[in-house]
């Protein structure tokens, strides 16, 4: 656990400007000062049951403050938390596991948006879950899907703003066969569908695959070849709220390509300088 407190004295904060176009034009105002006390917990768990693991970790975080304006003081307030669950069981010729991690977000306070003092609102959520099985040598398989959103809203004023949200879906599925020995295939498939404000869904589907020779005789060479965005469709999304703006990113990540490797495992350092040092020794 933590406790903190911040003062601040002759701040600067941000005046904003939106023009009819859209354009912003961001100034900087002087505030006499500013205070906040922040507080955080993280914990954790284990519990076993028969041959069934379970792990649980838990924590947050919480802000508050103000800041003082010529019209009078602004509050704020910003809140994080986080729960990760992992458990495990052991089958007979393998592992099954299921993990799922959450968080969530949310902060409020006062920005000058077009010369009026405002209050904004931002919330956020990301919740995971994946379950996976393995068995050692033959085959890992899993499974992920995961589910997040953001939503920015603006109080007060003579306007109206409405609150700009978005979501986004993914889902990946992933295999590595091991069979016949020494040899493996691999693929990874993921699914997105990302809701953005104002913005027609963008869908993608990206598919990677893979395969490798380990050579018998001394397991210290192995040769691979992989693809990588077979289907074409790969992006790069990311959704974001701060302040009094929500911002969807897409990047265009590389075109279908192949890469080929051929690695080497040594499996022991520093042998021969072992043996010369007991030899040395052993003539004293």
């Amino acid at each position: 656990m933590n406790l903190g407190y911040n003062m601040e004295k002759n701040g600067i904060i941000d005046s904003t400007i939106y023009d009819k176009d859209g354009g912003r034009t961001t100034y900087f105002i002087n505030t006499p000062g500013t205070r906040s006390f922040n507080t955080g917990l993280n914990m954790g768990m284990f519990f076993k049951f028969n041959k069934t693991t379970m792990q649980i970790g838990a924590g947050g975080s919480w802000n508050t403050g103000y800041t003082h304006f010529a019209t009078g003081r602004g509050y704020s307030n910003s809140v994080f938390g986080n729960i990760n669950v992992n458990v495990s069981h052991p089958l007979k010729k393998g592992n099954l596991q299921f993990s799922y991690r959450s968080s969530i977000n949310g902060a409020e306070g006062p920005q000058y948006v077009n010369m009026e003092r405002l209050t904004y609102n931002n919330k956020g959520q990301n919740h995971s879950a994946s379950l996976s099985f393995n068995a050692p040598g033959i085959i890992d398989v899993s499974l992920v899907q995961t589910i997040s959103g953001t939503s920015s809203e603006q109080q007060g004023g003579s306007g109206i703003y409405p609150a700009a949200k978005t979501r986004s879906y993914n889902t990946t599925a992933r295999f590595t066969l091991k069979v016949p020995k020494n040899f493996t295939l691999g693929s990874n498939i993921r699914y997105s569908n990302n809701i953005s404000v104002n913005a027609q869904p963008i869908r993608n589907l990206n598919w990677d695959a893979n395969m490798g020779y380990l050579f018998p005789k001394t397991k210290l060479f192995e040769a691979r070849a992989s693809v990588f965005n077979i289907l074409g469709q790969n992006q790069n999304i990311n959704n974001y709220s701060s302040g009094n703006t929500t911002t969807t990113s897409v990047t265009q990540g590389l075109q279908r390509y192949f890469q080929f490797t051929f690695s080497y495992f040594p499996r022991q350092f520093g042998g021969r300088s072992k043996r010369s040092s007991r030899i040395n020794n052993d003539e004293y």
